[in-house]
């Protein structure tokens, strides 16, 4: 029986030296399949940080993009307000220095002159007629003091 021993331990040492190059191998092909896992994990991570770090610029660069629209809006719209107020003070004047020369040539030239002729009746009622129309109103305004007789 010690031939029988024989050719098992020596079956057995085959089987032990393909075991322990099977698991060589395979601890190899782990070893690389864990290598190859955590490189595909580090690029995958690495992209993900670009990819975090443009969209984080992109965004800023867009709050920025609205706060300089919100600021050019803002004084936009001060200088409008600034421009409608000088504008309409402008008008304000403008129609009382209008209403004030109308008036004024109308009762110089018109009514003054006129008083000494014998037209003067005429002229006094287109003077009234004119001081009806609301066109010349809308010149000069409607004040109770401007009696055309």
């Amino acid at each position: 029986m010690a031939g029988i021993d024989r050719i098992k331990e020596a079956i057995l040492g085959e089987a032990g030296a393909k075991v322990d190059t099977i698991l060589k191998e395979a601890g190899e092909v782990c070893e690389k399949t864990l290598a190859d896992a955590r490189a595909d994990a580090d690029e995958l991570l690495q992209g993900a940080s670009r990819k975090a770090e443009a969209d984080s610029k992109d965004y800023a660069q867009r709050i920025q993009s609205q706060i300089g629209i919100k600021t050019r809006q803002s004084l936009l719209s001060a200088k409008q307000k600034m421009i409608l107020g000088v504008l309409s003070e402008a008008h304000e004047k403008l129609l009382a220095t209008v209403k004030e020369v109308v008036w004024d040539e109308l009762n110089k030239d018109v009514h003054s002159n006129m008083v000494k002729t014998d037209f003067y009746p005429a002229m006094a009622d287109l003077c009234a007629k004119m001081l009806e129309d609301e066109r010349i109103l809308a010149i000069i305004g409607k004040d109770e003091e401007q009696d055309p007789a």
